[in-house]
């Protein structure tokens, strides 16, 4: 009967380690290659159906264990030929202590080579212009609010914008205009 009950234990806590293995395991796999594809899907899919623009985006990347996630290669047409925003890579690591400060808390997020493009076409339109009318066009009503509570609490720890670059074109006038501005850089602690 001992060698019963020593039996049973013994399943009971191979069984319960196996689980959590099998959790962690679970966790990983679809952390690292389930979320990317469906974080890329998302922000595409996203894209498109509110401007009716094809953004690009080269490569998404997650890990589960840090709580970090990349972006790299994102473009945002404005028409075509032409840029209004991309940016190498977008790095966001958030943390565990979110939960206790009930705060999003992130140690690090990071820009890098960001390019805003600013235009005036040879028609008059302005980019800008132009997406904020394909938005509106593409966006239900929105029902008024019952209660505003605010902006939801957050913790940036660490915000890195490196090589940024502003154009400013006017093609409307007789002779074209281009401004450049950058690279530049902004750090906060």
């Amino acid at each position: 009967m001992d060698s019963l009950i020593n039996w049973f234990k013994s399943w009971k806590l191979v069984s319960w380690r196996t689980a959590v293995v099998a959790a962690v395991v679970i966790y990983g796999l679809v952390g690292f290659f389930v979320v990317p594809v469906i974080a890329k899907k998302i922000i595409v899919d996203t894209a498109r159906e509110r401007t009716g623009r094809e953004v690009t985006v080269e490569e998404v990347r997650c890990n589960p264990f840090t709580l970090s996630l990349s972006i790299r290669g994102f473009s945002f047409p404005d028409r075509p030929g032409s840029t209004m925003l991309s940016f190498d890579e977008f790095y966001a690591n958030a943390q565990v202590s979110s939960v206790f400060r009930w705060a999003a808390t992130l140690k690090e997020l990071r820009v890098e080579n960001p390019y805003v493009g600013l235009r005036r076409f040879e028609d008059g339109g302005v980019n800008v212009l132009e997406l904020m009318d394909d938005i509106e066009e593409r966006m239900p009503p929105e029902e008024e609010p019952d209660d505003e509570g605010g902006l939801p609490r957050a913790l940036l720890k660490y915000i890195l914008v490196a090589n940024a670059s502003l154009d400013v074109e006017d093609r409307a006038i007789p002779e074209p205009v281009l401004m450049k501005f950058g690279p530049s850089k902004l750090e906060l602690h």
